[in-house]
């Protein structure tokens, strides 16, 4: 039996009109209905009965968005990402560098450019962590107490989190992470700090590409300095199925 999804048609569409339509679509109070977008953005609504999506595409309207029904089935996937660690933007196109390879792709092979805004945990609080076992293991063998379980009611604290997604005509996605990005190519641009230089290599991306190639609306607030609050994001799950979200709506 197909799910029909409502979607709003524009991928930039104005985020607090888009959690308030959430909310009202499926009787939801503001702080779940904001939480429910974090997690699946884009998704206002879904059902098994086409009337009712329907239906639900009028209450959107009439709050102000202008909606696309999709089957949620049919929505387009993209491939699993290979990581960065240099994107250099030029002229004709973007040089990707991956650990042991380099690829060149011109602005014209790309179908869209994906920025992301998460909320993460940081390393030293993941208990899982590399090295974690280890020094507990350390600290066993020199007699040393181990370390106090953590409070149940304790939440590790989130840290901001940038990613930029490359997606190709070809379906192929790569994937660079603010904080451990080869900066070097902007010269004399280049900034002390890591977040100025995804933000210069988003505006280098936009300049060069003419701002022909579909982006997110993270890409364009962080690109502009424009606040990042609406835009933040649960986590990498969410942040691929906002991709899933503006490839259905741009899709041709």
């Amino acid at each position: 039996m197909p799910v029909f999804a409502l979607f709003p048609s524009d991928e930039a569409a104005d985020r607090a009109l888009c959690v308030k339509a959430l909310g009202e679509l499926r009787r939801l109070g503001s702080a779940d209905a904001l939480d429910a977008w974090r997690s699946r953005p884009g998704e206002l609504f879904t059902s098994s009965a086409a009337a009712d999506a329907s239906a639900a595409a009028v209450t959107a309207a009439r709050l102000g968005i202008k909606t696309s029904v999709f089957d949620a089935a049919s929505l387009p996937v993209p491939p699993p990402p290979e990581a960065l660690v240099k994107a250099e933007a030029t002229d004709e196109g973007v040089r990707l560098y991956r650990k042991s390879v380099k690829d060149f792709f011109p602005y014209a092979g790309f179908s869209a450019f994906s920025a992301g805004v998460l909320e993460e945990a940081p390393p030293s609080a993941n208990p899982q962590r590399p090295g974690a076992q280890l020094e507990e293991a350390i600290k066993k063998t020199l007699g040393s107490p181990p370390a106090a379980p953590a409070s149940p009611a304790a939440r590790p604290a989130k840290e901001t989190a940038f990613y930029l997604d490359f997606l190709t005509r070809e379906g192929a996605r790569f994937r660079l992470r603010w904080d451990e990005a080869d900066y070097s190519w902007l010269g004399k641009k280049k900034e002390y700090s890591s977040m100025e230089n995804f933000r210069l290599t988003l505006e280098e991306l936009h300049a060069f590409s003419f701002g022909r190639i579909p982006v997110t609306a993270a890409f364009t607030a962080l690109r502009t300095r424009a606040p990042l609050a609406p835009f933040r994001l649960r986590d990498l799950d969410a942040f691929d199925f906002n991709l899933r979200w503006l490839l259905a709506v741009t899709r041709t």
